[in-house]
């Protein structure tokens, strides 16, 4: 079987073949030459450029015998030269036209059947003889640039079979939809293409890299079916295939666990429920020494490993050690966000000497670290890849938290217990919000100090509601603004950070909540608003027009504003709502109530099932300020999946322009360089 691009031969004739001299036959699948001459046969399609050449060959202990590639004469007079010396034991590469360039010692057993494989791409070829015990030559030269196929054999009784040759392909996605794997290098075992899958029975190890530049930070997807007792899974950062330099992510069903491997061994781990002979879907972003493992679930990571950077660029493989593995949808992306915020995580975590147990397990609260890196993974993806948050610093504090102007103990385990013994115990709020000791943290962390000598950017700390931080809060110099709550003004400080205060008895969705108010706090900070603080009737300016409203105004309006604060004008857009309320709310969803008309709108309703009008493609899509003049689109609750908080905070977030440079009025258009404080 053959095109102008592969051959596939398992010898049932000899028509893909020329034979230039000598004698050549086939039998039984094989391709033969009886060794009493100097004996070329070439093939008569192919002329690739960056090639695959693979096959079985077994030769006798006489003469040599190999492969030729890259020959444009017709009777293989030029080109490279792959031999195979068994008198040697050898390994050499030859211009055919010249002389011999190189040669490496190699383990050559007469009459019994091998592999070689030869790979050329570019001006480097790399020639790899071997089943179990693999030799390999490397060698750069650039005399020839394209050609023919030859088997080749000086005095040598050769048998070929199994031949596979094709060009190769450069990687951007791979769903296995040819014959055979172009898009990929093998170097070790064997990955056959079934039903536009990539499958490897298991009789061996095998890698295949994929034919790409070089990746350090990426975005890696893929869909693995692991079809036996052992493991498989992904290089990635790999510089040396035969070797198996860079970063192993390894699945094992035997041991359902989650291993990744540096060359020194395993440097994280985690358990991991796999079924076998059943598709799971793998995701794995990789940024400078962070690297994120995602099994199924895809805003999760079931490991997160940030401990090792030996390894920093490279390009991505597949591996199986001896078990059987099938591979689909294989896909690759840079990850370059244009902005990195750095994160120091305080985590308040008592630990329940009574119970032998953290607080959050004995409550049954979420663990801090999945909800933590969940909001990493779902900001990235909101902002398409341009924000990522970096926790760079991860503490534990093992106690509960002073409580401001107190100078002890909130609680105690006794106390704590005593409010609660049982975790469904009522939940009190005895103390409150916002008596956390805003002071004192930063002294006993320091971060005043790393956020000025830019070690960190933004601290989020973890606690539950009675530990008393406020949503988000800024602290900083005479500069520092209100952001939900009250700015904090620091001595020493050289530049505001934010401080997030994140509840483990929620979920991301509360996460996702606080980080909405931050961008409207910040978004009201730098673009003002009309609308966001009035609340009665009397406040609004008379005849307003929606011209009239700023640029934020315009991006939270809903369809109840147009009644209430524009008079109809016919000219207004629905944008994306606030973070409480849905673009959707009607004017008849609202109460006003007399005698001083206090506007109360619904909050947190985010099932309308009605369609309205939104503009909210223009936000995500943003250019300049000059608002459209018709609608872009009309939605409903489906758009986030309807009651589905985290869904909806998602959605709105994702709305936040991300754009480049600046608009008309030179307003940037990444709006998020506004929510981190990169103005």
């Amino acid at each position: 079987m053959s095109s102008n691009n592969y051959l596939i031969d398992n010898f049932s004739n000899a028509s893909n073949w020329q034979v230039a001299t000598g004698t050549w036959s086939y039998s039984n699948g094989e391709y033969y030459t009886p060794g009493n001459s100097n004996a070329y046969t070439g093939t008569t399609v192919f002329t690739a450029y960056d090639i695959v050449f693979e096959c079985d060959i077994q030769v006798s202990s006489t003469g040599d015998a190999g492969v030729q590639i890259r020959s444009s004469s017709s009777s293989g007079t030029d080109g490279y030269y792959v031999s195979i010396r068994p008198a040697e034991n050898a390994l050499a590469l030859f211009d055919v036209a010249a002389y011999k360039l190189t040669s490496v010692s190699c383990n050559i057993t007469p009459n019994s059947w091998q592999r070689i494989r030869v790979i050329m791409i570019g001006n480097k070829l790399t020639a790899i003889y071997g089943k179990t015990q693999l030799t390999v030559l490397n060698y750069t030269h650039g005399a020839y640039e394209s050609g023919r196929v030859f088997l080749r054999s000086y005095y040598n009784q050769t048998s070929y079979k199994n031949v596979k040759i094709y060009g190769l392909n450069m990687f951007n996605t791979d769903t296995f939809d040819q014959l055979l794997p172009t898009k990929w290098i093998p170097y070790k075992g064997d990955f056959t293409i079934d039903n536009e899958r990539l499958i490897n029975t298991g009789g061996n190890m095998s890698t295949f890299i994929a034919n790409s530049d070089y990746y350090d930070n990426f975005i890696l997807e893929a869909d693995l079916s692991i079809d036996g007792s052992g493991n498989c899974g992904f290089f990635i950062r790999n510089t040396d295939p035969i070797n198996d330099v860079g970063y192993f992510i390894s699945f094992s069903s035997a041991s359902n666990q989650c291993t990744i491997y540096n060359q020194n061994g395993s440097i994280g781990g985690a358990s991991v429920a796999i079924s076998t002979n059943v598709f799971h879907h793998i995701k794995i972003i990789c940024f400078e020494n962070h690297k994120y493992i995602y099994f199924n679930n895809m805003h999760t990571p079931i490991l997160v490993a940030t401990n090792d950077n030996y390894y920093t660029t490279g390009r991505f493989g597949i591996h199986t050690y001896y078990t059987a593995c099938k591979f689909d949808n294989i896909t690759i992306k840079n990850l370059e966000p244009e902005f990195i915020q750095k994160v120091r995580v305080l985590n308040y975590n008592p630990f329940l000497t009574t119970k032998n147990m953290y607080l959050y397990q004995y409550m049954n609260w979420n663990k801090s670290q999945n909800i933590a890196y969940e909001k990493v993974t779902l900001l990235l993806k909101a902002t398409e890849n341009k924000v990522f948050f970096k926790i760079v610093d991860w503490v534990d504090i093992n106690n509960f938290p002073d409580v401001s102007n107190s100078g002890h103990l909130r609680f105690n385990e006794t106390t704590w217990l005593q409010s609660y013994p049982l975790p469904d115990s009522p939940y009190l709020e005895i103390f409150g919000q916002g008596d956390f000791n805003y002071d004192n943290a930063v002294i006993e962390f320091n971060l005043i100090n790393d956020v000025n000598n830019n070690v960190i950017d933004e601290v989020w700390i973890f606690g539950d509601w009675e530990m008393g931080t406020h949503e988000v809060t800024m602290i900083g110099d005479s500069t520092a603004f209100d952001l939900n709550q009250t700015h904090y003004q620091m001595p020493g400080a050289l530049r505001n950070f934010v401080v997030m205060g994140y509840t483990y008895q929620r979920g991301v969705d509360m996460m996702l909540e606080c980080m909405g108010h931050r961008a409207e706090w910040t978004f009201y900070h730098y673009f003002g608003s009309i609308i966001m603080f009035t609340d009665y009737l009397s406040q609004i300016p008379a005849n307003l027009k929606f011209n009239n409203l700023t640029i934020f105004d315009k991006f939270i309006f809903c369809d109840y504003m147009k009644q209430v604060f524009v008079n109809n004008d016919p000219t207004a857009i629905n944008g994306v709502g606030w973070v409480h309320v849905s673009p959707s709310m009607k004017y008849a969803d609202i109460i006003i109530n007399p005698p001083a008309y206090h506007i109360n709108v619904p909050q947190y309703v985010f099932d309308y099932p009605e369609y309205a009008p939104s503009n909210y493609l223009f936000w995500k899509n943003y250019e300049n300020s000059n608002y459209p003049s018709t609608i872009s689109d009309s939605i409903n609750c489906k758009i986030w999946g309807c009651g589905d908080r985290e869904g909806h905070h998602f959605w709105w977030l994702s709305c936040i322009p991300t754009g480049t440079g600046v608009d008309s009025s030179n307003r940037y258009r990444n709006w998020w360089r506004y929510i981190l404080l990169k103005v």
